[in-house]
């Protein structure tokens, strides 16, 4: 697959995020309570992320686990959509909103290879994603990121009229050995 430098919403992709661009969305109050963009947040290093997956998948195998963090990545992803129908954006604004969103929050730097509202179907890259940090595993790792992916699709797809049950499927990880993540997001039958 060629990767552009502009995604199909027809935004540049981002290489990397100032340092500025990041320090003015963030914010601490007199509680200890930290922000982004007026969001309570709480940061994790990527390693102490990969450790919890980890532990997840000891505790209740790995496809507990996987489910676990895709559902929980669906919910995330669908609530953040939601939330940005509020300021009057389109699904395409919304969906390179939320990859924005994500990247702020060190989650990669995220691509829209296509973007198809009416199947509706999306196919994202993700590059630098936190499946860094379980290299070597021979097998997809990004769960959360998927689950995320697939929450959006989900309320664009809503928000389009569509009546569909949208379902995320990793198709590269650099966990497995890939240069990169990608996901596609689509109704199960729509392959």
């Amino acid at each position: 697959m060629r990767v552009n430098t502009r995604d199909k919403t027809g935004l540049p992709l981002k290489k990397g995020l100032k340092v500025g661009e990041i320090a003015e969305k963030i914010r601490i109050d007199g509680e200890g309570r930290l922000f982004v963009d007026g969001i309570p947040a709480l940061i994790l290093t990527r390693s102490f992320l990969a450790l919890i997956q980890q532990t997840m998948e000891e505790l209740v195998g790995e496809r507990g686990a996987a489910l676990i963090f895709y559902r929980a990545g669906f919910r995330g992803g669908y609530n953040l959509a939601k939330s940005l129908k509020a300021y009057g954006l389109k699904p395409p604004a919304i969906l390179q909103a939320c990859l924005h969103t994500a990247s702020l929050r060190g989650w990669g730097v995220f691509g829209v290879a296509e973007l198809d509202l009416k199947k509706p179907k999306v196919d994202v890259v993700v590059r630098a994603s936190p499946a860094e940090e379980m290299k070597g595993r021979n097998k997809p790792a990004c769960h959360l990121i998927c689950g995320f992916i697939a929450g959006i699709m989900q309320y664009l797809a809503e928000m389009c009229g569509k009546n569909v049950k949208i379902r995320g499927t990793e198709k590269k990880c650099i966990a497995k050995g890939d240069q990169y993540c990608e996901i596609v997001a689509e109704p199960p039958h729509a392959s």
